[in-house]
């Protein structure tokens, strides 16, 4: 399993785990994705994901942004419904060093296209683009 500990273009966020350790947030996040892995990260709608699932996928976008030229001081919106795909999605732009926007894919066009053009967003994550980058292997 591909992990990304260090190659985060620079975000470092850093926080004190339950033992008082000073650690950077990526780090503790693959730490505990390694751990947990089997275990159910989110559950939405009667389907769940595992952490592992949740970091595969996240590795998938995070790859697809780096290739893209897509990190530091840009913004991604994530047009998708408020179910499965957001976290690993979010994770992969975190990791890439850029930030996110979160558009409902129900919005009206009219919003939908103000908020995309208001944020200058370098791409749009929707379902398609999602699924075409996870089938991607």
């Amino acid at each position: 399993m591909e992990r990304h500990k260090t190659e985060t273009n620079g975000l470092a966020l850093d926080f004190i785990d339950q033992e008082g350790e000073r650690m950077k947030y990526f780090d503790y996040l693959a730490e505990h994705f390694e751990k947990h892995g089997n275990l159910p990260a989110f559950v939405a709608d009667g389907k769940s994901i595992t952490y592992a699932e949740v970091d595969q996928q996240a590795a998938k976008i995070y790859r697809f942004l780096k290739e893209k030229g897509i990190g530091k001081e840009q913004i991604v919106m994530l047009l998708l419904p408020k179910k499965l795909q957001f976290y690993p999605c979010m994770l992969g732009v975190l990791r890439a060093g850029a930030a996110f926007v979160l558009v409902q894919d129900d919005y009206p066009e009219e919003r939908i296209d103000f908020i995309r053009k208001d944020t200058d967003c370098a791409l749009v994550m929707d379902i398609p683009l999602f699924e075409n980058i996870l089938a991607d292997t």
